[in-house]
């Protein structure tokens, strides 16, 4: 290299005020730049994107103790980690650096992302089974960009993929002739009501009938499996376009069922229609309780009969939460009729089309779709946007034949020349971009060169309060370290303090990975991971690297740094906080 250019501008930004300086490369020790912006970013009109399976290339530091301890994030779920996450970000604390989202899978702590955490990399870990355990990345991008699903993503919100927008057509006729034309429901608080039973099964995929008493100790012991099941279901993934169920009394007498349905989550038939109990015993066949029949909610068939039913609910409840989901959303799911099937289908698939259309007529897209506006006169009248590459090709091709009188075949070729002549030399409209924080504000730009500042092996150069540190290399240049903007005193010597110990049992035995190799989430390392700036500091100034695997984020000394360089490095430091 002989010349260095250094440009100066904000990315995605109107051009035409950027500056560059140019200095040769020999004379190049160090170049600071200085630039008087906010570092506050507007997240008015900013939304978190959800990326399954990504995670960034690195990570700046973990979400704040004050927020969620880190045990509590090793062990918290999703929602639980996105609203600690909503809640630092609402917070002051948020304010003191560029936070741009951030990246968790189960069982590891909540990681900050700042710019130098693109690009993002793939993470899959299906083929070990664990595809349930990857990591998940959430990151700011203009709302428009960002699906609703992401957007609405909360902990008191479910997966939209388990809730569809379509309504289920249940067969209203079957159900009153099967059930009655009402039945009992509860509320909330366990108030007791009655309710048309078309209204009762209103959107539910299935229908579980279940015939139970209290007399009975078997179905006393099943009951509060049921109610699990049940009640896991509604307040989970699937509080619509699931499960109903309906108690079929066989009790002795109104004050046992009532008694009885008193425990009950579910809707019931109404104890005194004792002939539609009769006649549902002897349509499914049930000769003992309790016993659950599951049908399917559109054609009225047995999607899973008795003695199949009541010992998968046991074993899903035995097994918790995400076994009961996937016993109905995928087990259950699975023995539908083909033609129930197929009907919910092209039912999902009439509703995505309609997404599709609504999204069209709406505002329109500003990343997306250019405003006409944009488009210059003189591209609008060379190539309209109403006449066809075919129809202009014709167009030419009939001039050439009629008016110079060229052969069919050579014509063709021409007119096909001439029009790719001109979609290649046509002007290209671009939109004029908005002028960023950097316009019409005062910077510095300061070159360093043998006998300036630099001096030594070290030089401090402070300006502004700001402090950096220039390190001369065996080539002539310098490299600037980072200054640590935003750390105080005690955060610089607690960071300091906790990588010499690494640094001191590295040193003990240079070859032995387990001392130069270090989760983020360690108790210990996490003094350095807890602190907003921390993993920069000691990264761009200390040379520790961070890496990621599929369990964890991990800081490392790699085995060709240089250890008294970095102990140099962390005494400077520590004199200095």
């Amino acid at each position: 290299l002989h010349e260095v250019l250094l440009f100066v501008g904000q990315l995605n930004r109107n051009p035409d005020w950027a500056v560059f300086k140019s200095v040769p490369c020999a004379s190049v020790h160090a170049i600071n730049v200085t630039l008087n912006i906010s570092s506050l970013l507007d997240k008015s009109n900013l939304k978190l994107r959800v990326e399954r399976n990504t995670a960034p290339r690195s990570v700046c530091c973990r979400l704040p103790e004050s927020f969620m301890p880190l045990g509590t994030q090793i062990l918290a779920n999703e929602q639980q980690k996105r609203a600690a996450f909503v809640g630092f970000i609402e917070s002051e604390d948020s304010k003191k650096s560029i936070c741009l989202g951030y990246t968790t899978r189960e069982g590891a702590p909540v990681y900050l992302m700042s710019a130098a955490s693109f690009p993002f990399e793939r993470s899959h870990n299906e083929s070990k089974g664990d595809a349930g355990k990857d990591w998940t990345t959430h990151h700011y991008l203009p709302g428009v960009l960002v699906p609703e699903e992401d957007a609405n993503y909360s902990s008191e919100g479910t997966p939209d993929s388990l809730v569809p927008s379509f309504d289920i057509p249940t067969d209203s006729d079957f159900y009153n002739n099967l059930l009655g034309p009402s039945l009992l429901s509860k509320d909330t608080s366990g108030n007791v009501s009655v309710v048309e039973t078309t209204t009762a099964l209103h959107n539910a995929k299935f229908v579980a009938l279940y015939f139970s008493a209290n007399w009975c100790g078997p179905c006393r012991k099943f009951s509060p499996m049921l109610a699990e099941l049940y009640t896991t279901l509604k307040e989970g993934p699937l509080p619509s376009h699931g499960l109903e169920i309906v108690f079929v009394s066989s009790d002795r007498d109104q004050d046992q069922f009532n008694q009885y349905y008193g425990k009950m989550p579910w809707l019931s038939l109404p104890f005194d229609k004792q002939a539609i109990k009769q006649s549902l015993s002897m349509r499914f066949g049930v000769r003992g309780i309790p016993a659950l029949i599951v049908l399917d909610a559109i054609t009225g068939a047995v999607v899973v009969p008795a003695d199949q039913s009541r010992s998968e609910v046991a074993i899903a409840c035995q097994r918790g939460d995400d076994a009961i989901t996937e016993l109905v959303t995928k087990r259950w799911v699975q023995l539908l009729p083909p033609e129930s099937t197929s009907i919910m289908e092209s039912l999902a698939l009439s509703c995505a089309d309609g997404d599709e259309d609504a999204v069209g007529d709406s505002e329109s897209n500003e990343y997306l779709v250019r405003d006409p506006s944009e488009t210059s006169d003189d591209t609008e009248e060379s190539a309209s946007p109403s006449i066809s590459p075919q129809e202009q090709i014709k167009a030419i091709f009939t001039d050439l034949v009629g008016k110079e009188g060229l052969a069919p075949n050579a014509a063709a070729a021409k007119a096909i020349q001439i029009y790719s002549e001109g979609q290649k030399h046509q002007s290209i409209s671009r939109p004029e971009l908005p002028t960023g924080a950097l316009n019409d504000v005062p910077w510095t730009c300061t070159i360093y060169v043998p006998g300036d500042n630099v001096g030594g092996d070290w030089e401090e150069v402070s300006e502004g309060g700001r402090v950096g540190f220039y390190q001369k290399t065996t080539t002539g240049g310098a490299k600037f370290q980072h200054d640590g903007s935003g750390l105080n005193s005690d955060s610089f010597r607690q960071i300091a303090e906790t990588a010499k110990k690494y640094l001191d049992n590295t040193k003990k035995d240079p070859h032995a990975s387990r001392f130069r190799r270090f989760k983020l989430s360690n108790k210990i390392f996490d003094r350095i991971a807890r602190v907003p700036g921390g993993l920069d500091l000691i990264t761009d100034q200390l040379g520790f690297a961070i890496y990621r695997t599929d369990a964890d984020y991990f800081a490392s000394i790699p085995l060709a740094a240089d250890l008294d360089l970095i102990e140099i490095s962390i005494n400077r430091i520590l004199d200095k906080s």
